[in-house]
Formats: structure tokens, sequence, C-alpha cells
């Protein structure tokens, strides 16, 4: 990759109207570039478009003809039983098949941190050995693979678990509001692989990114730089705001390796506790 600014005028933003891409798309304006921006049912969108119709897709993409896209358009676990929505969730790799067939520029593909099982203690690098263990996870790791063997310039950037308003809820708003106002919480009954960023900090991440020419097909982890579990996070809580958690179960620790998101300067420069404190206050 080399840095080159913003070379690209029909940069496309799949997915506009939804929780990343809405931050995204909030950012380029901010920065004063426009994109075109592309959403299956959203307000502010210049297009509107079911990705996962091919005829609907080979239209509006003709008309675009982009020449970049990030690609945020995904249908997304709401729950624990959503994960292993087989029907659902093929549809992201359907939605990335018509992308790769109907048009022919860099693709900056949003990933998950999902395709990795996260049974290691030494931090997740790129070029590990991925075994996702649900179904969503399969499935980003599949359009990862589509874009590689795509023979097209790409970039699958791997995003951890987002938090951050309008969103209200997963376990970080939840347990911050709970605790804050006194109220009734849950915490998870299993052991999970975890790990959560802010969505400002994701958008800013992408965005650096993307302002790099593409030449080949990369992957990159993009999070704070720091190790996370549900524990790690509660003792965190307890030590910053002096909540207190009962709480005995044992989960995973689980890091990224952000070599690459360094070396590209595209890592946060806060931390995930500062980010927390932020956060708090604003609920």
């Amino acid at each position: 990759m080399d840095l080159m600014g913003y070379v690209i005028m029909r940069l496309l933003l799949t997915g506009a109207s939804g929780y990343l891409g809405r931050e995204i798309s909030g950012q380029f304006n901010l920065l004063n570039k426009k994109i075109i921006k592309l959403s299956n049912k959203g307000q502010d969108t210049d297009y509107n478009c079911d990705l996962t119709d091919k005829k609907k897709s080979k239209y509006i993409l003709n008309q675009i003809k982009p020449e970049k896209i990030i690609h945020c358009a995904s249908f997304v676990p709401k729950n624990s039983h959503s994960y292993s929505n087989i029907k659902l969730l093929s549809k992201n790799v359907q939605i990335l098949k018509n992308l790769l067939n109907y048009t022919k520029c860099p693709i900056i593909n949003i990933s998950s941190m999902s395709v990795y099982s996260g049974k290691t203690d030494k931090p997740l690098k790129e070029d590990d050995k991925y075994e996702p263990i649900s179904f969503y996870g399969k499935c980003k790791l599949k359009c990862e693979e589509l874009i590689e063997h795509s023979n097209r310039p790409g970039l699958s950037i791997r995003v951890p678990g987002l938090f951050g308003f309008p969103r209200k809820s997963g376990l970080v708003y939840n347990l911050l509001y709970s605790k804050k106002y006194n109220l009734p919480y849950k915490l998870p009954t299993i052991p999970l692989i975890w790990a959560a960023m802010h969505v400002s900090d994701a958008a800013r991440s992408i965005i650096k990114l993307s302002n790099f020419t593409l030449d080949y097909s990369e992957k990159v982890n993009i999070g704070y730089d720091e190790k996370f579990s549900v524990n790690s996070f509660l003792r965190t809580l307890e030590e910053t705001f002096n909540y207190n958690f009962n709480y005995k179960l044992n989960h995973p620790l689980f890091q990224l390796d952000l070599t690459k998101s360094k070396l590209y300067g595209a890592n946060p420069k806060v931390n995930f506790k500062e980010v927390l404190i932020n956060f708090h206050n604003q609920i």
C-alpha cells in the first residue's frame, strides 16, 4: 500500500444507513470528502438497493461505476441465536459476490474478529490459522477469501465488537447504563471470546486505511492495543467507577496483533479505559 491521498473520486459506501456506515459517512462529511452512499433502505443515501438481488445490484452498480468501495453492508447477529442463522448470514456472502461480479474496483471489506477462534494466549496475527466458532465468523472468513481469490486489489479490515451511540445495546452499554442508574443487569452465562471498540474509533481507522492505494489483497486488524476479556472489562469498571460485580465465570483472553494497523498509522491514539470513561459520562 502507498499513501496517495484521497484520489478516488467515486468512493462507494455500502450499508451507509447502518450503524458503522452512518459513522463512516458522518466522518467523511467532517473531512469534506464526497462519497456515494448506498443502502438497502434508508434516508440520506444516494441510492437504495437490496444487494442480495443480482439483477438490482447489477443495474445500480453499473450506474454508479465506483472506483473504490468501502463495503459495510452486512447482516449482523442481534443475539446469540442469530450467530448461527445460516439462511440470514449466507446473504453476506451473496452481497459480496454481487459486488465482485458487477464492479472491477478495489474493495475495502469490513470483516470481524469473529474469523478467529481466539484459542491462544498470543496476539492474533492476520495470517494465523483461522477456526471460526460461529457461522457468522465463517461467512466473514468466506468473504475475505472471495476477495483474496478475485485477482483484484482488496482489503479486509477485522473489527472488534462495536459500541457507542446511537446504539443502546450490547455488553458495554448495558452494564454502564444499568450500574450508573442502579438497574438490574445480565452477564454472560457461558465463556465467550470478547473485545470491544468504539464505533467512532473504528470509523476513523477504516477511513485512514481507505486512504491507501491498493495493489494487492491484504488483511488488517484494528482495535485497542491490549488484551480483552469479559473479566478484564468488569475489573476495569470496578477500578474506574467503584462498581461491584459478584461474578465467578472465567472467560478467555483475546488480543489482536495490531502491527499492520500501526504501520499504516490507522491505530487509535486512545485506550479502552479512556474511551469507557468518556462514554460513561455521556450515558
